[in-house]
């Protein structure tokens, strides 16, 4: 997770789950010369420079996020416009989340909805007032597939909506409580390890 020779720190929170960013200006470029990069952390957001002398990066795939995604499952209530549906959150970073949603409400890249999301069962909600949708794409799957309570006879063929969201607000004290829930998954992938 922590791809910073020397274990970089982040100069705001202290946090140890930073990585490098990639490099947005040809300043930016400039400065990766001088061995200074950019760096962003996985907790508090805040992105910042660093000077690593004598390290290179070579460019990798990844590099295209700010964050790194966690994979989980856990229910999520959405609401596009005053439409209420169900999905199920399948990664999230404190830059946004994907779901997958059987509802046969249409999302499209653009549109703005609300989220509640319920990482445990004994923690309550976490409000996301406003999330941009980047990306959506629909496939066919069996119901059983995604609603393991049906019996494989009672499935049908159903539309499965795939969406990437980019988290725009949090509710009050929304993002803190969400900061705690993305921090322990970064602590247990670190364990894993």
């Amino acid at each position: 997770m922590n791809d910073t020779p020397g274990n970089e720190r982040c100069p705001r929170c202290g946090g140890a789950y930073v990585r490098r960013a990639r490099r947005r200006s040809q300043v930016e470029v400039l400065l990766s010369a001088l061995y200074v990069y950019p760096y962003r952390c996985q907790l508090c957001t805040h992105r910042f420079s660093a000077f690593k002398f004598g390290v290179r990066y070579t460019r990798h795939s990844s590099e295209h996020r700010e964050y790194d995604r966690l994979k989980v499952r856990f229910p999520v209530t959405c609401w596009k416009e005053e439409r209420l549906f169900e999905a199920s959150a399948t990664t999230v970073s404190m830059g946004g989340c994907s779901l997958t949603t059987l509802s046969e409400i249409p999302l499209e890249v653009g549109q703005v909805v609300r989220l509640s999301l319920k990482p445990t069962h004994t923690e309550s909600l976490i409000d996301v007032e406003a999330a941009a949708v980047r990306w959506a794409r629909r496939d066919l799957e069996t119901e059983f597939a995604v609603n393991p309570r049906l019996m494989p006879s009672e499935s049908r063929v159903v539309p499965r909506q795939m969406v990437g969201l980019e988290f725009l607000r949090f509710g009050p004290a929304e993002e803190e409580r969400f900061r705690r829930f993305v921090r322990s998954l970064l602590v247990a992938q670190q364990q894993e390890r």
